[in-house]
């Protein structure tokens, strides 16, 4: 195993060798625009190893952890998935979904995407947190780091502003049908929000920070595997209960 391995508990849990069918990326023109096709190659196969893991499922690598009741692993396409509820963590991101798939290429990240109910939160302290939510979300990476979010359909944002001496000076509340984010030194720089944003921005005297979080906002940090030891170590059943609850849409 290699030091930035992948490592995964569950209570139960089999890998199996499989034979899969090659895709063809491929590019046709019709009636002078070009299309992108994607499909299986007839004539080659490439042998791939398929782990699948069942209830309680933990996992830690160096740039990821994350629980689920249900995992698959691919090493044809290197895709990782996490079904049920499952929560990831990215550095100080904390990313959940009805199902989140991790891309990886040359043992790195390369993409995440979350097919509906995305929830994006990044700690600042031990009590503001900024916030995105929305349908679908797509992450792009670079060397390993965050680059760019593209989040589509019901957009929502809660996000904190510092001033010149790193100083919390706001809050941006906004809604749009859909957002970029864009991070800098795995922070996030810039949003920006497509088709007539709904904004407002709130001083941060007086504020009520309960008031403007996200429905939805659940920060569970206590749940995430904090090193190869923690995968060992069992998260109280009330606890589960309660995140579960919270966590559904």
């Amino acid at each position: 195993m290699g030091k930035d391995s992948l490592f995964a508990t569950a209570d139960s849990m089999w890998a199996y060798a499989k034979k899969v069918r090659r895709k063809v990326d491929s590019l046709t023109t019709d009636s002078g625009k070009t299309y992108r096709i994607i499909k299986p190659d007839t004539s080659k196969t490439l042998d791939s190893t398929i782990i699948k893991a069942y209830h309680h499922v933990k996992i830690f690598k160096t740039d990821v952890q994350g629980i689920a009741d249900t995992m698959i692993f691919t090493t044809y396409d290197s895709t990782l998935t996490l079904y049920h509820l499952p929560v990831l963590w990215h550095k100080q991101y904390q990313l959940s979904g009805n199902k989140i798939s991790v891309y990886y290429a040359n043992k790195k990240i390369d993409k995440i995407q979350i097919p509906e109910h995305t929830f994006i939160v990044e700690q600042i302290d031990t009590i503001h947190f900024n916030q995105i939510k929305g349908r679908e979300l797509w992450a792009y990476f670079k060397k390993d780091t965050l680059r760019r979010i593209d989040i589509t359909g019901n957009a929502q944002a809660t996000y904190y502003v510092k001033n010149d001496k790193k100083r919390l000076q706001g809050v941006n509340c906004i809604e749009s049908s859909k957002l970029t984010v864009r991070s800098k030194a795995d922070k996030l720089d810039q949003i920006t929000f497509i088709k007539k944003p709904k904004a407002k921005v709130l001083p941060m005297k007086g504020l009520d920070v309960k008031a403007i979080e996200l429905k939805g906002f659940s920060w569970q940090i206590y749940r995430k595997p904090k090193s190869k030891e923690d995968l060992f170590k069992k998260v109280d059943v009330k606890d589960e209960v309660k995140s579960e609850a919270k966590a559904k849409p």
